[in-house]
């Protein structure tokens, strides 16, 4: 007697429903600053323009990166610690590997930050090759609360040239929150639309820059006598865009896998080196 092959039962299928916008990044999604007068004079004032999430098409980036904060140092409460961060943010983060992806440039160094304060960033790759793809991008400063400040990208007009655009629509919040046991989360998550190419291939670098923004800042706490740790209860260094799943159902995906970070990188030269030919 010949017995039927034996097949193991079919998988079901993943759900690919494109999550919603997460409360978490509504505000970056609606951008009510938009309509803020302060924020409306400044950009007359410098001759520039929001490049909001709305003026692009194609999927929006969500990313959210954080850690959680045991005991702040002797004499520093959170707020201040933003305020820092707010003034000068590489001073803040202390960490070169993220000065590679990011270097935040304050076109006014003098007083309080402000909203309608602007920003020049350097954009890199991180890597050796970074000057021969390094870009430049603008962000004012367009909200601040006594938890969280924000960033929106800005395109600077020029009159003979080229406009000056950043590589992204969007907007990036800084904060922190406490937590019901008492610890602090420090967080920064943005909602963003790739505004050109540059912006497409440029994403997963900085998914690696903001990695590097928060093991800085971790190390910098605790180099003050804190206790900061990374953020093992919620989502540490995701990405997602809405046509794809949540990346709840593939946590998986760890950018601090140094293989992996130089998989994207090879995946992302290709690129370049095919949109050379």
């Amino acid at each position: 007697m010949i017995l039927p092959p034996i097949f193991p039962p079919p998988l079901e299928p993943p759900d690919l429903t494109p999550p919603e916008i997460p409360e978490t990044h509504r505000t970056q999604v609606e951008e009510p600053w938009s309509e803020d007068p302060v924020v409306k004079e400044a950009l007359e004032n410098a001759n520039a323009e929001l490049q909001s999430l709305s003026d692009k098409n194609g999927p929006t980036h969500y990313d959210e990166y954080s850690f959680v904060v045991d005991e702040m140092p002797a004499g520093i409460t959170p707020q201040e610690f933003l305020n820092q961060m707010m003034g000068d943010l590489n001073g803040t983060v202390n960490n070169p590997e993220f000065d590679g992806y990011s270097d935040f440039k304050p076109r006014v160094t003098s007083g309080e930050p402000q909203v309608g304060d602007i920003v020049d960033i350097s954009l890199g790759t991180g890597t050796s090759w970074e000057d021969i793809i390094r870009a430049n991008g603008s962000v004012m400063l367009t909200e601040i609360t006594s938890s969280s400040f924000t960033y929106s990208t800005i395109t600077n007009k020029k009159r003979f040239r080229l406009d000056d655009s950043h590589p992204i629509n969007g907007s990036r919040e800084f904060g922190f929150e406490v937590n019901s046991n008492g610890t602090i989360r420090f967080y920064t998550r943005a909602a963003t639309r790739s505004h050109d190419i540059t912006g497409d291939i440029g994403k997963r670098w900085a998914d690696r820059g903001w990695q590097e923004w928060n093991q800085g800042l971790v190390n910098q706490i605790n180099r003050k006598g804190g206790k900061a740790r990374p953020d093992l209860e919620e989502y540490k260094g995701y990405r997602w865009d809405e046509n794809t799943v949540d990346p709840r159902l593939v946590a998986s995906m760890n950018l601090t896998d140094k293989s992996l970070a130089m998989k994207l990188l090879d995946e992302a030269y290709a690129k370049l080196q095919s949109l050379a030919r």
